[in-house]
């Protein structure tokens, strides 16, 4: 016979099994009084006949709880794992292999998650070392950025200066101050381009720093207004157009910023003023930033040609000028307002180009955005 181990399905067969006892009872008891002769004559009719219903009731109700629990003893055999007794052996036997079952079902999982650790390690170990070699290879090419902007500076404006004495000394021929101006003007635009291509190279490398200091603003506008001087003279264009700076009462006597930095953007924004502007003026325009106590708002304006239409939404990215072709009049890579764009960015301000300038007869006007901190709160 199957044995249930659950107490309960236990429980309900015993049930069965007693009523099938019980009926089988019954059918004795009523067997018994139908079939003596001296019970049915001390017995009246009525018991008589339920006598013999009670054999009819009873021998059916054996049978039915017989077939019940015969029926329910196939279904348990049928839902057992291993089928029929037979296949059974004691209950020790049967709970010592579902152990072992579990116990090689738990040792194929550990297997595998210790395949999927030792896989998973040997990627995290491929990504650092992969990273070291990125961070290797970041330090060799900003110890080249570095040393191949000073080799090439150094000597380009060792030239520059001869040729700048040749052009300004009273004993030198017209026709060689001709050549040296034509020869320091070329060389000074190879300076531009050569300075553009390797500070575009050490923000592409992360290479480049901002190292910000208590600076006096005025003192530091001058320069920027010599600046754009030397850049109107050295296109000749000095005697068509002027260069001036307009600085607001409001301004604080210093300002905590990297001098350097904001230099080098004022002066790519003032030299690509003088490039388009053949008549009229070029002007920096300083003031306090809008909503911040310690920033600033510089502003270049000019009267040249203007940006077109078709090339204001780019004219923030590489390569990129206000005519392409090679026709267009004008030198230089496309580098520079990328390169102010990046260096306004690292400096936590921004750079954009105005709709229409704010001041009447200007035709372009950029925006230099400085929320500059307190030098105390660092």
């Amino acid at each position: 016979m199957f044995r249930p181990a659950d107490p309960l399905t236990h429980t309900v067969l015993r049930v069965f099994a007693l009523l099938s006892a019980a009926a089988a009872g019954l059918t004795g008891l009523g067997l018994a009084v139908f079939l003596t002769p001296p019970l049915q004559a001390e017995l009246p009719s009525p018991w008589a006949l339920a006598a013999a219903a009670l054999f009819v009731f009873g021998t059916f109700a054996a049978a039915l709880f017989c077939c019940v629990n015969r029926l329910v003893l196939r279904r348990l055999a049928a839902l057992s794992p291993d089928g029929c007794d037979q296949h059974n052996g004691p209950p020790a036997e049967q709970g010592t292999g579902m152990l072992d079952r579990i116990e090689t079902s738990l040792t194929r999982h550990e297997t595998r998650i210790g395949e999927q650790l030792a896989q998973l390690q040997s990627e995290v170990s491929e990504r650092r070392a992969a990273e070291q070699e990125a961070k290797d290879a970041l330090a060799v090419q900003t110890s080249f950025l570095a040393t191949t902007s000073h080799e090439l500076r150094t000597p380009l404006n060792a030239m520059l200066g001869l040729l700048h004495l040749i052009q300004i000394a009273p004993d030198t021929p017209p026709k060689c101050k001709q050549h040296a101006r034509t020869a320091l003007s070329a060389g000074q635009r190879l300076l531009e381009m050569v300075s553009n291509t390797l500070e575009a190279a050490k923000l592409e490398a992360k290479a480049v720093t901002i190292n910000p200091h208590q600076t006096d603003i005025r003192r530091l506008t001058r320069h920027w207004l010599v600046t754009a001087e030397a850049s109107l003279h050295r296109r000749s264009r000095d005697d068509d157009v002027t260069a001036l700076l307009e600085l607001s009462p409001d301004l604080d006597p210093e300002y905590y910023l990297d001098g350097g930095r904001v230099s080098q953007i004022i002066g790519n924004l003032t030299d690509n003023a003088s490039k388009f502007t053949a008549l009229g003026k070029v002007q920096i325009a300083v003031s306090p930033l809008a909503g911040s106590k310690h920033g600033l708002e510089i502003r270049i304006r000019d009267t040249g040609e203007g940006i077109p239409a078709e090339v204001r939404g780019q004219i923030f990215e590489r390569f990129t000028q206000g005519k392409q072709g090679m026709s267009r009049p004008h030198d230089g890579a496309g580098l520079g307002l990328w390169i102010c764009t990046d260096l306004a960015h690292l400096m936590g301000g921004s750079l954009e180009l105005l709709d229409a300038p704010t001041a009447a007869g200007f035709a372009t006007e950029f925006l230099l955005k400085l929320p500059l901190p307190q030098a105390a709160a660092l």
